[in-house]
Parts: C-alpha cells; sequence; structure tokens
C-alpha cells in the first residue's frame, strides 16, 4: 500500500523552522511518528534509519542508481514536536559515518545492477527490509516538473516492490517514505512494508494526515486542488 499527500511547501518550511530543523528534519520527524503511530514502535525506543544517498557528484552525472546507504539512529521521543535538533543532528553524523566508510559496499551495490534479476533475487532472498526509509529528492528541477512545456505541473514518484504480504511479514520491514517540494508544493509519499500494523492504504492514509495535524499541516490527498 502507497499514498501521496500533498503539503503547502512554505508551511512546511515554517514548521520546520520554528522547531529548529529543516525540511529533512521534518520528514524524518513525520516518517518516526508514522511508524509510532502505526504501533510498530514505541517511546524511547532507538530506530535505525535507513537513509539512501545519490553518489552523483557533478550536474553532469548521468549514471542510472549510484546510491550509497547511511543509517541515522533516531530515539522516538514526543519532543521532536518541539525541537527538531535531535533529528537533525542524528542524520548529520549518518552522513559523517558514510563519508568515512570505505566505498567497498557502495561500489558492491552498484556492480548489483548489472546482474540479472533472477540472480539478484537469489541474492536478496533473506535480505531484511529496513523498519524506516526517508529518501528525500529535494528540489525538483523545472525541466524535469512540467517536461520542458513550462506548465504548472505536480509529480508523484513512488517505488514499488515485488513482494508478498507474507514475504514482508517474515522480512521485518515497516514504512518507507518520500519527499520533495515541485513547485510551491511539498509532496510525501509512504508506502507499508509490514501488512500487520498498515496493511491497507486507508489505515496509511489515515495515520500520514493524523501525523501532519500534530503538526499543524494540511495535508491533500495528491492530485487534490482547491
Amino acid at each position: 500500500p502507497s499514498v501521496g499527500i500533498t503539503i503547502d511547501a512554505a508551511a512546511a518550511v515554517r514548521v520546520s523552522e520554528s522547531a529548529g530543523g529543516t525540511l529533512n528534519s521534518l520528514f524524518t520527524a513525520l516518517m518516526i511518528g508514522l511508524l509510532e503511530r502505526s504501533g510498530r514502535v514505541r517511546r524511547g525506543d532507538l530506530v535505525p534509519l535507513a537513509i539512501p544517498v545519490a553518489g552523483r557528484d557533478a550536474a553532469g552525472d548521468r549514471r542510472a542508481n549510484v546510491t550509497a546507504g547511511a543509517t541515522a539512529y533516531i530515539v522516538v521521543e514526543d519532543s521532536r514536536y518541539d525541537d527538531l535538533s535531535a533529528i537533525r543532528q542524528a542524520c548529520k553524523e549518518a552522513f559523517v559515518r558514510l563519508d568515512e566508510r570505505p566505498g567497498g559496499s557502495a561500489a558492491l551495490v552498484s556492480a548489483m545492477q548489472l546482474l540479472p534479476d533472477a540472480v539478484i533475487g537469489k541474492l536478496a532472498a533473506n535480505a531484511p527490509t529496513p523498519l524506516c526509509l526517508t529518501s528525500n529528492i529535494g528540489r525538483l528541477p523545472e525541466e524535469f516538473r512540467t517536461l520542458g512545456t513550462g506548465l504548472d505541473a505536480t509529480v508523484l514518484m513512488r517505488a514499488g516492490t515485488v513482494a508478498t504480504p507474507a514475504e514482508f511479514a517474515r522480512r521485518g520491514g515497516g514504512v518507507h517514505g518520500w519527499f520533495w517540494i515541485d513547485g510551491d508544493v511539498a509532496t510525501w509519499t509512504a508506502a507499508s512494508a509490514d501488512p500487520v500494523h498498515v496493511p491497507t492504504a486507508a489505515v496509511l492514509a489515515d495515520l500520514m494526515m493524523t501525523e501532519l495535524a500534530r503538526w499543524s499541516l494540511v495535508g491533500r490527498p495528491w492530485g487534490v486542488r482547491d
């Protein structure tokens, strides 16, 4: 199950800054809140947050999937609603650890893109699914957002994993999310890899809207305009 929700970008910036954070730390807090509201974690738990990090280092770098993974360790605390500094610091520390780590694992992930699906399927058969994954895509380039037409447009992106509910349950997955700025709109999408705590899109949407309301943010299902 996956859900896309749009938020006024300026409002999201104001909320994040009022709590001493950034849009990235607000997005992280939203995902932690989503995980907590699902009942998967509770106050005081330590959440290993998986953060995909693009390896492109230049504007003209057209390599496809050059991605490494950082892990931030977030303690579930109600204080995040007033102060995002702990989440912000945890994410910074995750990026520092990634920079200090030898690049062998990242190179392996890139090399795996060349392998056939059947081989990848066998290698990943018993791989765990992240409890919480956050992918902050950032601000979409205008030429991508409008396909070069110059027209006002919004974009929905989401990732899908081919697995049965039983396979998801066995792999221990939780919730995965993506966030980006699209013109004057911020879009938050989330997907459930936990068929027990978040079994349907309706449940996921309710959890997301409730979490946004806790931040005094108004969410709209993707594609809906006033």
